[in-house]
């Protein structure tokens, strides 16, 4: 079966075109990660609004950075790597071809490690190695469905969505959610910044590799200019033979009801340190927003069959309290808090938040590390 893309630009969008030619921000869209798990009418459907803006001349590259097998209809199957009808595969390599998306196609790790984190560092260099420096790089995977709305808002808005910081990064990085319990545990399945900046985000360090996947990224950059982070990720997680964080480990044993009183036991300890710290490398290196119906976010191991939503529905945090967060109803993302926008951290460092003995302490640690 051949399949032809069907985009075309409407009346709307050659107005927007028209609106949008001087713009000199580009963007290269790179995908990582595993295609087989899906149909061509999933990967289409990413694909063809990531065209739509190719032509207003918003995006410059769309990049497929996958393995050497990922597209082979061959390859076997198993109920372990459970993948679309292999000529579905056929299909969706010739779409992306006719459509002018550039695919790598390279070697896989032989250890894939932790989270399949050698795999999505290794993509993403891959990627990036064809990418334009001197564009902003996007970075996403086909189970976060993006709007075309909120993709052309923020990508010809970088002083909005990236604004500039000093130190560590050239530019904030956009990410759409946060978990404001474990350190460190920031969305991955996209983000965005600058070239120098996404790249500082790749790295072969095999410790931290001992760590989740989120983790692991999303602390790296910070190791040199925060004690603390160093701490945390170098030393704490040595202490640990489980190599589970004390929280997880803890409300596996006491039932997630107990949720907001073990968390009020642990901001009695020095978890509140590397809480403080966590939240001022949020604030002072990333920019949180994502809107209602700005992404989608789904899983399955076959989108043959109808998506498998993995999340519990969302749940906005509450802007003007604190520890009253860090409890089961608030649960949204399989074990996670997430945080969707800016405005909580916001709230919390400018004193918004008030009669909450934890809030005060995070924020005077946070006043030390300025």
């Amino acid at each position: 079966m051949k399949i032809e893309p069907q985009w075309t630009i409407s009346g709307h969008d050659k107005w927007v075109l028209e609106k949008l030619n001087n713009v000199m921000v580009k963007v290269d869209y790179l995908f990582c990660g595993l295609l087989r798990y899906y149909s061509v009418d999933t990967v289409k459907k990413h694909v063809d609004d990531l065209i739509i803006l190719q032509q207003e001349g918003i995006i410059d590259q769309i990049i497929f950075s996958t393995w050497d097998y990922n597209l082979d209809e061959s390859y076997p199957s198993s109920p372990s790597n459970r993948v679309v009808n292999p000529a579905e595969m056929r299909d969706i390599r010739e779409y992306l071809l006719n459509s002018g998306i550039k695919i790598l196609e390279k070697k896989p790790p032989l250890d894939p490690g932790r989270d399949n984190i050698r795999c999505q560092m290794l993509s993403q260099q891959n990627g990036m190695e064809i990418c334009n420096p001197d564009n902003y790089i996007f970075r996403g995977r086909l189970d976060a469905q993006i709007s075309m709305d909120f993709m052309r808002k923020m990508f010809t808005n970088p002083d909005e969505y990236l604004p500039a910081t000093e130190k560590i990064f050239k530019r904030k990085v956009w990410v759409p959610w946060f978990d404001i319990t474990p350190p460190y545990s920031i969305s991955d399945e996209c983000f965005f910044g600058t070239f120098d900046d996404m790249k500082a985000l790749v790295h072969f360090d095999e410790h931290l590799f001992k760590w989740d996947a989120h983790v692991a990224r999303f602390a790296y950059p910070f190791v040199n200019d925060y004690q603390r982070t160093y701490d945390y990720v170098y030393q704490d997680l040595d202490k640990l033979a489980s190599r589970e964080i004390p929280l997880a480990t803890r409300l596996r044993q006491e039932g997630w009801k107990n949720l907001n009183k073990i968390t009020r036991e642990r901001m009695e300890t020095d978890y509140i340190l590397d809480l403080a710290c966590y939240y001022h490398i949020i604030n002072q290196y990333f920019k949180i927003e994502n809107p209602p119906d700005a992404i989608t976010f789904s899983r399955s191991p076959n989108i043959n069959t109808n998506t498998r939503k993995w999340r519990r529905g969302r749940k906005p945090l509450d802007d003007n309290i604190f520890i009253n967060n860090f409890s089961l109803e608030k649960i949204s993302r399989a074990t996670a808090i997430p945080c969707y926008n800016d405005t909580w951290l916001n709230n919390l460092f400018s004193g918004i938040i008030k009669n909450d003995k934890y809030a005060d302490k995070i924020k005077e640690h946070v006043d030390t590390l300025k």
